[in-house]
């Protein structure tokens, strides 16, 4: 209004004779007073627009000046036309040009609007952020009034107001009222005061309160065309960060002074080798100081030579970001050569760059000493182990040649028709030189277990198979002692596994025959049962129980013991070398089991132990090439090359008994000599002879004479370095002196037919042979050592007992005598493994045991019996026809 009456005015003076109640002066007035009105309220709007961002604000700026400018033109046109009209005659300022005028200036007064409704909106929204800000923010204006703030810097400064309703008060006492917060309330104070009066940018101001928190304050002033407007307060909450900083500093400083303290030197260079920084125990190692070697090169001040160039290689690995430790030998300041372990690695900076590498030094001189003094002890050991192993395969050839002929000879003796005294003496000597044997074979395999030598051949096998094997060959011991030896084996075993199951059979027959000798009276027992099971694994435990002498507390520690005994004086009853438990521990523990041992003295053992065996296939277990010795080798000849008369006599013996033809050479140039005139179907091979050995004699037969023929290694020599050699050079495989005539017999077979690539039968084929064959006499023929007098004898005395097992069955079942079949398959059991007939084993084994429950099954005893009568006649039928 003031406006209006204010233009009128100026209007009047200049133009005394307008009237200014013309309804168009009247509107032309109007609109001239919104519109300045407008512009002022616009000029107020853009003194608040310090808030927003600075291209907003220039943006409005600009608008604003090109409005007012465009204002100012119309005005001056205004003008123009008044003072036109007024100039040529005193006229009703209605005309078209003033008409004109007026509509172009509502224009402008409608942009002036909307431009008031942008501004309102960016302010609205730019307060809408701040207000949303993680930050405490605090606006005010040049005379510190409140323009804006938000709800977090109400919280941080505890302001139980909310900040709408803090605009427009005055902070200037703010400072004081909030210093009780702080922990040095005046340097708040005094902070503040210093930044109003400044009005200078300032930012990262840390504060600590009292309530333990951190803040950090940002000053920003505001400044329109130059003009001062005020100032914005950013206060963040730090103390999260603060805290973390403060125990990063305390860790620092921590290992700082480990690093300065610690045994390990610590060097420091850059990526030219110079000497930056080292620690005291770098110092002390090297005899330096740091002020005398920062600065040189560490190469060239402690290296020579090739340690330098291994130096320079490390520093060009630290350059590529490479840490690594390495050896290396120095000369420290008093020129002594020392030893030191040096860890490397790069040092960055804070943008990651490669500014040199530091060094742990240990210093191992020491260390290097004793290591080389340990180098020459081993050294030492390895030539007194090579000695050893030399001496006891020399020990091993020469004991095992003369064992080579007694055990040929005893064997030989059996075969002929002897008085029963006799017979008495040749199993005494039998016994007697495979007692011998066998202490040959546990020192060696006590030697290859040390050497790391003990082979194992990992094959599918049963281990129903090798528990009654084992029972058949320990039985008749434990007979003679009238002990009761017990075999119980889960149902849950798999029908084949895989591991070496001549190995486990070597543990059984160790732990039971230990058993059997330490056992007077009573029973041993083996019980074997799954722990665990997988489709891939069985965990199989091996449990033996015997009611022997047992042992006492401070035997069981040493009872693992090389040449243990706890009955050690010269006159004990019990023979025996003390190495069969060493020998069983240690092969268990190589196949990766445990053994554990109880013992109470008069009272009993328990010996118990476990593997970890993969599932097999059954499948594989019949296609292995084992074969019982028959005439299939006839008229094959042989070339025999050895050079002991009676190990020849021997080994011609059982050859001439498999049908086979033998041409004898006395040394590796005779044998040579045969080979070059005769063609033959394999070479037995002794190893150690004169003029040529066996190993020089089989280079020249396969590089020289470019002759294949098999050859089989007849060697005493058992270790598997050995073996190797002789597999190496071209020899097809080998049998160890004294051999067993059906491991001879199986190594010509095998080796034959990989040979002369014979086919071999399918498993189909394999089945219905054992099918056909419902028994198996290998256990019987090894025991009665090719006697076959002595088989026809056992076989004759099984019918017996089988036609009267088969009858006793028969009647005790139509009188309901569960216990008499139980008496009676206990009775028969082991012979019916005896004879191999597998298929029988489990059955007649289960009725010994439910025959004997409290209440019997009586159906299913029944269902067992008649399939075991059947089959019982089916084995007596085909064992009658065979002895016919």
């Amino acid at each position: 209004m003031e406006t209006h009456k204010l233009l009128s005015r100026q209007i009047k003076k200049f133009i005394p004779e307008i009237n200014l109640e013309d309804e168009q002066i009247k509107k032309f007035l109007h609109a001239i007073s919104e519109s300045y009105i407008g512009y002022e309220r616009d000029k107020e709007l853009s003194n608040h627009a310090f808030a927003l961002s600075e291209k907003e604000y220039h943006d409005i700026n600009k608008r604003l000046k090109g409005e007012i400018e465009t204002r100012r033109i119309s005005i001056a046109r205004l003008k123009e036309t008044i003072l036109k009209i007024d100039g040529e005659s005193k006229i009703n300022m209605a005309g078209d040009d003033l008409v004109t005028i007026v509509d172009y200036i509502e224009q402008l007064v409608a942009k002036r609007k909307k431009i008031e409704n942008d501004l309102t909106q960016n302010v609205e929204r730019m307060t809408s952020l701040i207000s949303n800000l993680h930050s405490g923010i605090l606006m005010e204006n040049e005379k510190r009034e409140i323009i804006f703030t938000n709800e977090i810097f109400c919280k941080m400064f505890g302001i139980p107001a909310s900040p709408i309703d803090l605009i427009g008060t005055d902070c200037s006492r703010s400072a004081e009222n909030s210093k009780a917060l702080f922990l040095d309330p005046e340097k708040f104070c005094n902070g503040v005061d210093e930044l109003i009066k400044s009005r200078k940018l300032s930012k990262g101001d840390v504060l600590e309160l009292k309530d333990g928190r951190f803040f950090e304050r940002d000053f920003v002033p505001i400044y329109l065309n130059n003009e001062y407007k005020g100032h914005l307060w950013n206060y963040s909450d730090i103390t999260q960060k603060t805290k973390a900083e403060q125990a990063l500093a305390a860790s620092e400083e921590k290992y700082r002074s480990i690093i300065a303290n610690m045994n390990l030197g610590l060097l420091e260079v850059d990526n030219d080798d110079k000497v930056q920084f080292c620690n005291q125990s770098f110092m002390d190692i090297s005899g330096f100081t740091l002020e005398e070697i920062k600065g040189a090169k560490a190469g060239q001040l402690f290296m020579s030579g090739f340690a330098e160039k291994q130096l320079e290689e490390k520093r060009k690995m630290r350059l590529k970001g490479q840490s690594d430790s390495f050896e290396i030998l120095v000369k420290n300041k008093r020129g002594e050569e020392r030893w030191w372990l040096i860890s490397g690695a790069p040092n960055y900076n804070e943008k990651g760059e490669v500014i040199g590498s530091i060094g742990i030094h240990l210093d191992i001189t020491e260390q290097k000493r004793l290591e080389r003094e340990l180098e020459i002890a081993l050294e030492k050991a390895q030539i007194a182990s090579k000695a050893k192993e030399a001496f006891l395969a020399n020990m091993s050839h020469e004991i095992r040649t003369p064992l080579n002929a007694i055990i040929g000879m005893v064997r030989e003796l059996g075969k002929e028709n002897l008085t029963p005294q006799q017979n008495s003496y040749l199993s005494n000597s039998d016994t007697a030189a495979k007692h011998l044997l066998s202490m040959v074979n546990n020192i060696l395999d006590i030697s290859k277990i040390e050497a790391g030598e003990l082979d194992f051949d990992e094959k599918d096998f049963s281990l129903e198979s090798v528990v009654n094997m084992v029972q058949s060959i320990l039985h008749i011991k434990a007979r003679e002692k009238d002990l009761d030896l017990r075999t119980i084996i889960s149902e849950d075993i798999k029908p084949a596994l895989i591991g070496d199951g001549s190995r486990i059979r070597q543990i059984l027959i160790n732990l039971i025959g230990n058993s059997i000798k330490f056992t007077e009276k009573g029973y041993v027992e083996l019980e074997v049962s799954v722990k665990e099971s997988s489709p891939a694994f069985q965990k199989v435990l091996f449990k033996i129980t015997d009611t022997g002498i047992g042992m006492s507390s401070s035997f069981l520690s040493s009872v693992f013991d090389k040449f243990s005994q706890e009955d050690s004086n010269s006159v004990r009853r019990i023979e025996g070398s003390g190495l069969g438990m060493a020998i069983t521990k240690e092969i268990i523990n190589v196949m990766g089991g445990h053994m554990h041992i109880s013992s109470e003295q008069g009272v009993g053992t328990i010996v118990e132990f476990c593997l970890n065996l993969p599932v097999g296939d059954p499948t594989k277990i019949l296609s292995k090439k084992e074969v019982m010795i028959d005439q299939s080798l006839a008229g094959l000849r042989c070339l025999l090359v050895e050079d002991n008369e009676m190990n020849r006599l021997i080994a011609n013996r059982s050859l001439e008994y498999f049908g086979i033809h033998v041409t004898e050479a006395i040394d590796g140039k005779k044998a040579i000599e045969c080979l070059t005139n005769q063609s033959f179907d394999f070479v037995l091979m002794d190893i150690q002879m004169p003029v040529m050995d066996g190993i020089e004699t089989t280079k020249h037969i396969r590089n020289v004479m470019k002759n294949k023929v098999p050859i089989i290694a007849l060697t005493a020599n058992a270790f598997k370095s050995d073996i190797e050699q002789y597999l190496a050079i071209g020899m097809n495989d080998f049998v160890t002196k004294p051999f067993d005539e059906p491991v001879l017999f199986n190594a010509i077979v095998n080796v034959l037919n990989k040979h002369l690539d014979i086919k071999e039968p399918s498993n189909v084929e394999i089945k219905e042979v054992i099918q056909k064959k419902l028994y198996d006499l290998t256990i019987l023929n090894e025991i009665s050592k090719g006697d076959q007098g002595f088989v026809k004898k056992m076989l004759s005395l099984f019918l017996e007992q089988a036609n009267l097992y088969v009858g006793e069955l028969e009647q005790s079942l139509s009188k309901g005598d569960y216990l008499q079949i139980s008496k009676s398959s206990h009775k028969i059991k082991p012979n019916i493994a005896n004879m191999g007939i597998h298929h029988l084993v489990k059955p007649i084994k289960e009725l010994e045991i439910i025959c004997k429950e409290e209440k019997v099954d009586e159906s299913k005893v029944s269902e067992i019996v008649v399939e075991v009568v059947k089959e019982m006649r089916e084995v007596i039928h085909q064992m009658d026809n065979d002895l016919k």
